[in-house]
């Protein structure tokens, strides 16, 4: 059902109503026979109000069609989520976290040699850039993959390899994950996604205290570390030289972002409770 939920645009329309009324049945269904709706993750609640958000929000949205493929995307990933869950007691769901370091490991190896990477945002990794130029391409694509994209998928396997160098089921898988979280992270900055650096950044602390809070003491070091830094250059300045110069926003990256900043205050001050829908915000913003 997650296939035809997330490229809906793939399929006919009344394809990706029968894959939602599915999957309504089916957590129905599961709820009748377990006699309960949530309680299975400590992420059911969260995901089924996010659910309802985005059935509301399509409910208001000014061009349906659009909203409805932004929204079937969200409702496959929750799809996805669920359904990987149920499988957590299986017999062979303990093989899938080397699959996870094989298929990141590969991922990594194809976006190394497919991505035009650039220098514009962190010139001192230029030495690195002139060593890695895009010879490879895949899926027929002559310019190679976004660096941003590239970037943001590597770190979804950057945070659960680190997870398996801590509670990995033996020592050789903990030190290959050390390895391949390390080899992923590299990845990472080599694209420059700051999105995906602070992701991680914030993930990491995240994941670290929830295993231990052995690590609270690390953490905190770090913390004051960035606090000084921020002290030290001022907040303004150590904004502009992390946002600078991307192609998308030309020369002044915060410039740019602090105008759709501004113009997302007003869209939520015209519309507090409904929103404008999935899809929407561009031409509101228009």
């Amino acid at each position: 059902l997650s296939v035809f939920i997330l490229f809906a645009d793939q399929f006919p329309r009344s394809t990706t109503w029968f894959a939602l009324v599915g999957f309504g049945v089916l957590l129905v269904t599961r709820a009748v026979a377990n006699k309960r709706w949530f309680g299975y993750t400590p992420f059911d609640l969260p995901s089924t109000f996010l659910l309802l958000i985005l059935l509301f929000g399509l409910s208001v949205s000014s061009n349906f069609p659009v909203s409805l493929l932004r929204t079937s995307a969200f409702v496959a990933n929750i799809t996805v989520f669920w359904a990987v869950a149920a499988l957590a007691r299986t017999r062979w769901i303990r093989w899938s976290s080397w699959g996870l370091l094989v298929f990141g490991t590969i991922l990594g190896v194809v976006f190394l040699l497919g991505t035009q990477f650039d220098s514009t945002k962190f010139s001192i990794l230029q030495p690195l850039y002139d060593q890695i130029s895009t010879k490879f391409h895949f899926l027929g694509n002559s310019s190679g993959f976004n660096p941003n994209l590239s970037g943001g998928l590597i770190a979804l396997f950057v945070i659960p390899a680190f997870v398996f160098t801590i509670l990995g089921e033996n020592w050789l898988q903990r030190v290959v994950s050390i390895f391949i979280s390390l080899f992923l992270l590299a990845i990472v900055v080599l694209s420059q996604s700051r999105g995906a650096l602070i992701g991680i950044a914030v993930a990491l602390p995240v994941v670290s205290l929830l295993h231990s809070r052995r690590w609270l003491l690390f953490w905190c070091i770090c913390a004051i570390a960035i606090l000084f830094i921020i002290n030290h250059f001022g907040f303004a300045v150590t904004a502009e030289s992390i946002l600078k110069n991307t192609v998308a926003f030309g020369t002044s990256s915060l410039q740019g972002r602090e105008e759709l900043w501004s113009r997302a205050i007003q869209i939520i001050h015209d519309f507090p409770f409904t929103g404008v829908g999935l899809g929407m915000t561009e031409q509101v913003i228009r």
